[in-house]
């Protein structure tokens, strides 16, 4: 016998679940057999099987210039109208009719091209904002500022005619939209000098008319009484834009409406969260601490008392907003490694009884697009890893609450070497979403990177029989990300390049014409505990797969952990005799007994103390998915 003296041994049931993930952290004899020490482009079924992922296209049928997707969101109104996408890229808002991007009106070049933009829909209503620029508003028709900015120009009174006013009068305006939402009238500029009337009526002139980005449609015409000199300020009448004088006869009686006195617009805020009929707000430059929300039901208004300090004069600044548990998470940093999470509890629906907490967290995100919601929990990333985040605290890992064991303070312990091998400078332009069941992390994955430039997914529901208490990760590489958005049920991605692509994600079996170069190696098969430091001869095993289609699947034994030193065999995953999926002829091809899934038997013949297999797809279109691995080996006689 070649390999000496050995004994029988029986087969082992050595992995009939794969669905443990990426794990980078531990060794690989220490992993559990459903992990993976090393692998990427694969996705686990519900039930423990690991295989190709699906890949992505190009959705968009030309490039939206040459510059990064800053913003991409599915607008979905209440009237019935079908969902339009909507993008932001290279400073210009656009939608999208099928796969061509038709610039929006007067949305051309009105963004600052380098900043990412935040879309949030609240009230039929696309809000826009970048932090840089004034926040936009899309309503599927017009595109126009948010708020309504006091007016500047001040207004001119003269005789006019014999009339019914006799005081000392002053004048005053005030811009309204659309939406009915008016502005402030400022006191010192947008006025005019006293006039002194008597029994006449009065020319008001010099009315601006608002520009159409300003979405303006009347402007209110304002003065005080002859009693009132002076003070405060009642509606005289309301004329259309563009208008640019009128003629005041209204008695003191016949005026009672007073002047707005604090309906601000919005400051040009990074990041909106919409929540109990209010829209709350974050990232403006002058005050980075500051959470700031409009008036209720009132999107455009933002009265000046409406924030919040957020542990102002800690060194951090706010990150990133989000809705959890009936409360606003606030998450701070100052991008060196220092963060922490506040939580604004508001489910009563006045301000007065809201309270702040500084949360017992110790970690907050880093990014305001990678706080992402899953479950009854909130995912925050920063440089120390990704963290599952209630509301309070942070959610902790297996057995960290019970007594003597090694707290997992974070959900990404299995891949933490990955974590900390990202570009930390750019990790502020990660972005994350949960679809289906799994997250979906785009980051710059190594220190050399420029952008986003991999996927890390986040698999966390299981129906399979592991004993897995975390989520599963693992990594898709070619994915440049800049941000997501699910629409139509599909999930989408802008591109992190300058290039201005849009990407449909898990829709193909190729990344956008490119080879998914996928590959999936097992935990080490070591035996028995007794076994581990015994000499084995691997003889065969046997090894189920989907019949996924006429090519081979490469799978290499490795002895020991030489890879170099392994040689790969090929498994056709065709059905013999029978036709290709999604290729068959109807009534001239049959579907073999409609097998879908096949035992494969890999002779070997190895000798070592540890075997790995490693199962390997890279051409266009071809793909593999593995169930269940039974090997058979024997023990060496002791040497």
């Amino acid at each position: 016998m070649p390999f000496g003296k050995f004994n029988t041994k029986q087969p082992l049931e050595a992995a009939p679940i794969f669905d443990g993930g990426l794990n980078t952290k531990a060794y690989p004899t220490d992993l559990d057999m459903s992990q993976t020490p090393s692998a990427q482009n694969v996705a686990f079924d519900d039930y423990g099987a690991v295989g190709t992922t699906l890949g992505f296209s190009q959705f968009n049928d030309a490039a939206i210039g040459s510059a990064v997707i800053n913003g991409i969101q599915s607008f979905n109104q209440e009237s019935g109208t079908a969902a339009q996408m909507i993008v932001a890229g290279n400073g210009t808002v656009w939608r999208m009719s099928g796969n061509t991007a038709i610039t929006i009106g007067s949305a051309q070049s009105v963004l600052t091209t380098s900043e990412d933009v935040e879309m949030e829909q609240f009230q039929d209503l696309l809000f826009i904002s970048n932090g840089a620029d004034r926040p936009y508003k899309w309503n599927s028709t017009e595109f126009t500022k948010m708020g309504v900015s006091a007016p500047t120009a001040q207004l001119t009174a003269a005789t006019n005619s014999a009339g019914t006013l006799t005081g000392e009068y002053t004048y005053a305006y005030s811009f309204v939209n659309s939406y009915a939402v008016e502005s402030d009238y400022t006191v010192d500029v947008a006025i005019s000098s006293t006039f002194t009337a008597a029994s006449e009526d009065i020319l008001v002139s010099g009315i601006p008319t608002a520009p159409v980005s300003a979405g303006v449609e009347n402007i209110y015409i304002y003065r005080n009484t002859a009693a009132a000199a002076g003070g405060t300020r009642f509606r005289v009448t309301s004329v259309a834009n563009g208008t640019t004088s009128v003629i005041d006869n209204n008695s003191d009686t016949t005026i009672s409406t007073a002047a707005p006195t604090d309906n601000a617009p919005p400051f040009n805020f990074k990041y909106f969260q919409n929540y109990q009929g209010y829209l709350f707000a974050a990232g403006y430059s002058g005050q980075k601490s500051r959470l700031y929300w409009s008036k209720i039901n009132e999107p455009e208004i933002w009265p000046l008392e409406n924030f919040v300090r957020v542990g102002q004069g800690d060194g951090l600044e706010i990150s990133g907003i989000s809705v959890i548990n009936s409360s606003i998470i606030i998450a701070k940093s100052d991008a060196q490694g220092n963060s922490a999470t506040y939580t604004l509890f508001n489910d009563a629906v006045d301000p007065a009884n809201w309270y702040l907490l500084k949360t017992d967290s110790d970690q907050g995100s880093e990014s305001h697009k990678a706080m992402t919601k899953w479950e009854n929990q909130l995912a925050l990333l920063n440089r120390n890893g990704y963290f599952g985040f209630n509301g309070m605290q942070r959610v902790r890992g297996a057995g960290s609450t019970e007594l003597g064991k090694i707290a997992v303070d974070s959900i990404s312990n299995d891949i933490e070497p990955d974590v900390q091998g990202y570009k930390k400078s750019l990790l502020k332009g990660s972005a994350g979403i949960d679809f289906e069941n799994r997250m979906y992390f785009a980051v710059p994955s190594t220190s050399a990177s420029t952008e986003n430039d991999k996927l890390y997914i986040y698999d966390y529901v299981r129906l399979s029989t592991s004993d897995r208490k975390l989520g599963a990760w693992i990594p898709l590489t070619d994915h440049n990300i800049n941000n997501f958005t699910i629409h139509d049920d599909d999930l989408y991605g802008g591109s992190s390049t300058a290039d201005g692509l849009i990407y449909k994600l898990q829709d193909t079996r190729n990344y956008n014409g490119a080879a998914i170069d996928s590959y999936f190696t097992t935990a080490p098969f070591k035996g028995t505990k007794a076994e581990e430091n015994r000499k084995k001869v691997f003889r065969h095993a046997y090894i189920w797969m989907d019949t996924s289609g006429d090519w081979d699947v490469d799978i290499y034994p490795i002895v020991d952990f030489d890879e170099d030193g392994s040689s790969a065999s090929s498994v056709n995953l065709g059905v013999d005799g029978s036709a290709v999926w999604d290729t068959v002829l109807w009534d001239t091809a049959t579907w073999a007994n409609n097998i879908t899934r096949k035992r494969f038997r890999v002779d070997m013949n190895l000798v070592g103390f540890f075997l790995q297999l490693k199962f390997r797809t890279n051409t266009v279109g071809q793909y593999f998915k593995v169930s269940r691995i039974q090997l058979f080996y024997n023990l060496k006689g002791k040497e």
